[in-house]
């Protein structure tokens, strides 16, 4: 609008009727999903909700609301004066739109700082490890590990993820002292070259002799679900955290991989997670959700 010349007015009053969002609310009451419906409706918007719903013959309803900003920022209005879920519901989506609204974002932590937003950032992945998918075997020795680092940060890359265990599926997996031998060595030269480096692992005590050689991102495949004392080193150590959903161990995550509804599922084991690091004193302005295939 303001490139063909639209009064900056007439942009602040037409600019939310033009962004349109889809969010899906799980679990609610069949009066709620009601209630929902009925405000959406009448202010234009569009909801969807069970087919029991409206005779309260099923127990709960999911619901998918679509609308612009506009009619979403006039239903969150209505919603806040209604029973305690809804009320809940409405700051929900607030937050869902206030996040999907940022343009810039610094990822906060004590060794360096990361713009997200204003370009695509690339992650080059680095595995010194003898049997990963993509690069296992080649770079096990820590100079030509060096050297391939170096070359990913040349071509472009922002930071350079160092893994000492493979998580393809199946997997075998490494013990600690190992993992550590593997990766130490390549975060210190790394890091003393300046780069920011972060270490794919689920054990925390690799994390912590990562982050004291220089590692500045810790990143969990297991979203800290296989080290109960991981959150702990990465809250102290004050670095961002990589969750990522996974069910299992890489060596078993193959043998489930059945799901009733894929994204609902691996959103609520996210959200989940992230509530858990934020309860261990991890900042949510400090996490990184993996959505990508799982790194191998």
């Amino acid at each position: 609008m303001k490139k063909i010349g639209v009064d900056p007015s007439g942009v602040r009053i037409m600019g939310p009727k033009q962004l349109h969002y889809n969010l899906k609310l799980e679990g609610l009451k069949p009066v709620q999903a009601n209630i929902l419906k009925q405000d959406m409706l009448s202010i234009g918007g569009e909801a969807a909700v069970a087919r029991g719903a409206a005779s309260c013959s099923v127990a709960f309803s999911d619901a998918l609301v679509s609308g612009t900003l506009r009619q979403f920022e006039n239903l969150i209005d209505k919603l806040k004066g209604q029973s305690p879920g809804l009320g809940e519901a409405a700051e929900a989506m607030r937050r869902a739109i206030d996040n999907r609204a940022l343009s810039v974002y610094e990822l906060k932590s004590k060794k360096s700082a990361l713009k997200i937003g204003p370009a695509t950032l690339i992650m080059g992945i680095l595995n010194v490890t003898p049997d990963s998918f993509s690069d296992g075997g080649r770079f096990m020795d820590p100079g030509m590990a060096l050297e391939r680092a170096l070359e990913m940060s040349s071509d472009g890359a922002d930071w350079i993820d160092i893994g000492g265990e493979s998580t393809r599926p199946g997997a075998e997996p490494v013990d600690a002292a190992e993992e550590t031998r593997r990766v130490v060595p390549v975060i210190e030269a790394l890091a003393s070259r300046g780069l920011t480096v972060s270490i794919d692992t689920t054990k925390s005590s690799v994390a912590e002799a990562a982050i004291d050689a220089g590692a500045s991102i810790v990143n969990d495949v297991s979203a800290l679900s296989l080290d109960p004392a991981m959150a702990g080193v990465v809250a102290r150590g004050g670095v961002p955290l990589i969750l990522m959903h996974m069910r299992g161990t890489p060596k078993t995550m193959q043998l489930d991989t059945s799901y009733g509804d894929l994204m609902s599922e691996v959103y609520g084991y996210l959200h989940s997670r992230i509530e858990y690091a934020a309860e261990m004193g991890i900042g949510p302005d400090s996490i990184i959700v993996d959505l990508a295939t799982l790194n191998c």
